[in-house]
């Protein structure tokens, strides 16, 4: 199942919403390589991360962008939120990743049926990661990043 978020409706970009947050879904391929537990952390965490993100930018306001400014707002919250996770998933505490260059909801996760399995011998730090394929879904916007 997607995991489904609640947007301040100026993030999206262009939308209008009487209640001021427009409803989208998140979507995400992860390859786990070095192990599946990888893939999973980032099922778990990603959309969280990514909420995180976006309420940072929301917080900096306006930066007298122009009227692409969201575009801008969405691929800095992407590398923050891909950063971000990228270091938890190092053992690395995150520090300021958030790149310089929303009220938002979460719900609808999925079911994890791994934790009935056992857990397959871990994988050398070295050799853990995930390349990510994310698409947000709303009714008339679709935002994809890797």
């Amino acid at each position: 199942l997607p995991g489904f978020l609640s947007v301040a409706s100026e993030t999206v970009g262009d939308l209008e919403s009487s209640s001021g947050k427009s409803a989208l879904h998140l979507f995400g391929v992860y390859d786990g390589h070095g192990g599946s537990e990888v893939a999973n952390f980032c099922k778990e965490r990603l959309h969280g991360a990514l909420i995180e993100e976006l309420e940072a930018e929301m917080r900096e306001g306006d930066r007298g962008e122009d009227e692409c400014s969201w575009q801008r707002q969405w691929e800095r919250a992407f590398v923050a939120c891909f950063n971000k996770v990228d270091a938890e998933i190092g053992g690395v505490e995150p520090r300021n990743l958030r790149c310089e260059n929303a009220a938002v909801e979460v719900g609808g996760r999925g079911n994890d049926e791994s934790s009935a399995r056992a857990a397959p011998e871990a994988a050398p730090a070295d050799a853990v990661g995930s390349t990510a394929v994310v698409a947000v879904v709303g009714s008339s916007q679709i935002i994809v990043s890797n």
